[in-house]
């Protein structure tokens, strides 16, 4: 999310992809941050389930506890999204994130990128073989 509020990196995305407002696109994706920023800090705060904020990622997906599955952070009429991996109730490893540019996610690079990034993580976790939690967090403190 550091990027997000980058405004010389936003800056240079905007001329990049060709939008016609900078400062308004700016603008927006810093506000866009920080109500992601305050959303997962309420859920938290709150003792919320993530799962208010990450959800599938095919529309078409049934909500429930699918092991390693994958999600999206989805806010209304935000421009960005953040790329996780349900691994169990309330526990996300989140992969990456993209600036949303089109509603389709292969049209553009980065949102591509993300995704595919997020398929990486999901087979490199079901080789590892990432079940529940506790293999999860056993795994984090084999990398650390």
């Amino acid at each position: 999310m550091e990027l997000w509020t980058d405004v010389q990196y936003l800056r240079n995305y905007a001329k990049v992809n060709n939008v016609s407002n900078i400062n308004d696109f700016v603008n927006k994706r810093i506000r866009d941050t920080e109500q992601i920023d305050d959303l997962i800090k309420e859920i938290l705060t709150q003792k919320k389930d993530l799962g208010a904020y990450f959800m599938p990622y095919h529309n078409q997906e049934y909500r429930g506890d699918v092991i390693l599955s994958l999600r999206k952070g989805k806010h209304k009429s935000n421009g960005l999204r953040m790329y996780a991996i349900k691994v169990h109730d309330n526990c996300y490893a989140i992969t990456s994130g993209a600036i949303k540019m089109s509603q389709i996610t292969q049209e553009r690079k980065d949102t591509d990128e993300a995704v595919q990034r997020l398929k990486m993580v999901q087979n490199y976790l079901k080789e590892e073989g990432i079940i529940v939690d506790d293999s999860f967090y056993s795994l984090l403190n084999e990398l650390e």
